[in-house]
């Protein structure tokens, strides 16, 4: 049997889907239901289509030792799209928090202070783990010195804007997450951008983040390798200018524009397998933009984003995604065995990955609850404690 057939991945979104259905009807999802709330479901789908190419690359590397996608259009698909549109989902949603704190003025602090305890908990935890795991696959014996160790510790901690090193010269370090921390990079350099973005339209901001952003900025821009400015972040600022406009909102959630959604998303896709999912661009990422205008401005493509299951999967979607990597580095390894993994049939492979699908939507749960979660409700009180603290509402606005 074909170990890319389509059929594999129906079955993942399928187990996800059920499992999280669970989990929802037990624990409660979201109550909140605003004008963005296509775009928590979307995120949830998102997430898991990253996993499940992921698990096609795990299948490659265990066969030929390269972790990368197979020649398979479906995989790179979920691939590529995602990530588009996990930028897109950014651009949108804080180019309309400019947009809609123009008048009043933009609370710089807390807007940094959220995107810092929404991100970085999780990955602390994330890379805690990691260390932990290459330590204990190097018998805790060190291969480097102390020094050359919290050094390269230090470069994932600042999330691997200065390299993604190889820790204690374990080879198997970067698959511990599966890649994923690549795209944690570039939304930092977007948020760092926002009070220069801020400029253009106008908004007062805090001499302090002007001197920042141009600081940040330009740090990360030399130390980058293979940096790259991600239309996506465009696209998504785009569609929230055009979400300014009352009258196209509800023309765009007609049941009309939901087929013309997936059917862009679906014809790109068969058309245009092989390109890179790292900057699809052209028709491509034309189609994209087109289909995430269309769910931004409220269309639930018939009601399949705005359930309470995908409610749920949106809630959980960044521990889904920071989290899948160590689940399946963790499983192949210390439970079945990576040399017993490749000797494991197609049917038998692909039903392993649905256990993990099961464990991974259970993490990103606790994960959610216990560390997520915890950190967001202290977003008013750091914000408020820097404020008084440095005296930021004195700062000199430009």
């Amino acid at each position: 049997m074909n170990p890319y057939s389509l059929l594999f991945p129906l079955v993942i979104f399928f187990t996800a889907y059920l499992s999280a259905h669970v989990l929802a009807k037990f624990l409660g999802t979201p109550t909140e239901m605003d004008r963005q709330s296509t775009l928590d479901g979307l995120r949830g789908i998102l997430a898991l289509a990253v996993f499940i190419c992921h698990t096609s690359a795990w299948h490659y590397y265990l066969n030929t030792g390269s972790f990368v996608l197979p020649d398979v259009g479906v995989f790179r698909q979920f691939a590529k799209s995602s990530v588009y549109m996990f930028f897109m989902i950014t651009g949108f949603l804080f180019m309309s928090k400019l947009i809609n704190d123009r008048e009043k003025g933009v609370d710089w602090t807390r807007l940094f202070v959220s995107r810092v305890l929404r991100i970085a908990p999780l990955y602390f935890t994330v890379v805690f783990i990691m260390v932990f795991l290459v330590l204990l696959e190097s018998d805790f014996k060190l291969q480097v010195t102390w020094a050359a160790l919290l050094i390269d510790i230090l470069r994932w901690v600042t999330f691997t804007v200065f390299g993604e090193p190889i820790l204690n010269n374990y080879d198997k370090t970067l698959l511990i997450t599966s890649y994923v921390q690549w795209t944690l990079v570039y939304e930092w350099l977007f948020y760092i951008s926002l009070p220069l973005i801020a400029l253009f339209l106008k908004i007062r901001v805090p001499f302090i983040y002007i001197a920042a952003s141009i600081t940040l900025v330009l740090l990360f821009i030399l130390n980058m390798h293979n940096l790259f400015f991600p239309a996506a972040f465009l696209a998504g600022i785009l569609t929230a200018i055009i979400f300014r406009f009352g009258q196209i909102k509800p023309l765009l959630t007609h049941p009309v524009f939901s087929i013309i959604a997936i059917a862009l998303v679906l014809w790109q896709g068969w058309n245009y397998p092989e390109v890179s999912y790292q900057q699809p661009s052209g028709i491509p990422a034309f189609c994209l933009s087109v289909a995430f205008v269309i769910i931004a401005c409220g269309n639930n493509l018939f009601g399949l984003l705005t359930t309470r299951t995908a409610r749920y999967l949106g809630e959980i979607s960044f521990g889904v995604y920071l989290l899948h990597g160590i689940v399946i580095f963790m499983v192949f390894n210390y439970f079945v065995g990576f040399n017993q993994v490749k000797t494991l049939s197609t049917t038998n492979y692909w039903s392993l990955i649905s256990f993990i699908t099961v464990l991974i939507i259970i993490a990103a749960t606790l994960t959610y609850r216990l560390i997520e979660a915890p950190a967001m409700r202290q977003v008013s009180k750091v914000s408020l404690k820097i404020k008084t603290t440095f005296g930021m509402k004195t700062e000199i606005s430009v």
